[in-house]
């Protein structure tokens, strides 16, 4: 015989767009460190401090470090408000606390990213009035193609990280996936290559052309 189950023991679960947008904030929270990491590396070289610091027993690699550091903690306030925020108005993630440590590493990886894109904008950037125009040329995309926005093609939106952290979380968020599952470790890994690469070529790029 055939059994129907009664509507009544279905359980239903409605997500709102505000739901459907959250995992996307995460990555919009962090994609402007870009500007702020090229306005600032642009001031310093207009002011004349980078090529005091030459004189110093400091090298190049500690004002990176220093650079990457003092973002990443300023990663970890935007995300810690975005989550909290979330909360107080409604937002449910699923995925518990293994879910929101991964949206943690995931959105600092992805300040490391933006941080490479900070120093190629101020490598390019004659003055930090430039440095905010250029750097839209790397938030854009991140904020049109990976963010909170629909209707993307699936395709061209790979071509951002912040694709990869929202995809990630959408999935682990909204629809219950594991954080250990195939995908996410697949996009957390995507994610890190991406980071290393971006950070790498921003940093050789900037030691090169950026101090002159």
């Amino acid at each position: 015989p055939v059994v129907i189950g009664s509507p009544v023991l279905v359980e239903s679960v409605k997500v709102t767009q505000f739901d459907n947008m959250m995992p996307g904030m995460f990555s919009y929270a962090v994609i402007f460190v870009t500007m702020i990491v090229s306005q600032a590396f642009t001031e310093e070289r207009q002011q004349g401090l980078l090529k005091r610091i030459a004189f110093t027993p400091t090298t190049a690699a500690d004002i990176f470090a220093a650079q990457i550091t003092a973002n990443t903690i300023t990663g970890v306030f935007q995300i810690t408000v975005v989550l909290g925020s979330s909360y107080l108005m409604g937002f449910r993630p699923m995925g518990g606390l293994a879910g929101i440590g991964l949206a943690y590493l995931m959105s600092l990886l992805l300040v490391l990213c933006n941080v490479g894109f900070g120093l190629i904008t101020a490598t390019l950037a004659k003055s930090s009035g430039s440095a905010s125009g250029l750097a839209f040329l790397f938030i854009l995309p991140q904020m049109m193609l990976g963010s909170f926005i629909p209707g993307i093609p699936e395709g061209l939106s790979r071509l951002v990280p912040s694709t990869y952290v929202t995809q990630t979380l959408t999935n682990v968020f909204l629809r219950g996936a594991s954080s250990t599952s195939d995908t996410s470790l697949q996009n957390l890994g995507i994610l890190g290559v991406y980071s290393l690469v971006v950070i790498v070529v921003g940093i050789v790029l900037y030691n090169k052309y950026g101090n002159r």
